[in-house]
C-alpha cells in the first residue's frame, strides 16, 4: 500500500512540474513539504492518491477524474465551481454529469 502512495506522489510532482510550466521550485517545495511525506509513510492512507487524481482532474479538465478522487474522500467536491468557471453551459452540463455518475 505504500508503495502506490509514493507512486501516487511522484504523480502528484509530475502534473504540478506540468502546470506549473516546467517550475521545478514548486515540484521541490511539494517533495520537501512535510505534509506530503507524513500522509505517504502514513499505512493505508489514500490522501497521495486522492491529490493525484484532483490534480489530474486539474491538469486534464475531467470531471470523471475529479470524481474518483472525491470517491475516496469528500474534500475535492467544494472545488467544483472553480472547474466549471471558464467552461461554455454544454460542457459545464457534461462536467457535472460525469462527477454526479
Amino acid at each position: 500500500m505504500r508503495l502506490l502512495q509514493i507512486l501516487a506522489d511522484c504523480l502528484s510532482a509530475w502534473i504540478l512540474f506540468k502546470i506549473s510550466g516546467g517550475n521545478r521550485e514548486i515540484t521541490a517545495f511539494f517533495f520537501a513539504s512535510p505534509a506530503a511525506i507524513f500522509l505517504s509513510g502514513f499505512h493505508c492512507n489514500a490522501d497521495p492518491t486522492m491529490i493525484a487524481l484532483l490534480l489530474a482532474a486539474i491538469y486534464a479538465r475531467s470531471g470523471a477524474l475529479l470524481a474518483a478522487s472525491a470517491g475516496i474522500k469528500i474534500a475535492p467536491i467544494p472545488l467544483l465551481p472553480f472547474f466549471l468557471i471558464d467552461l461554455p453551459w454544454r460542457r459545464r452540463f457534461l462536467f457535472v454529469a460525469c462527477v454526479c455518475r
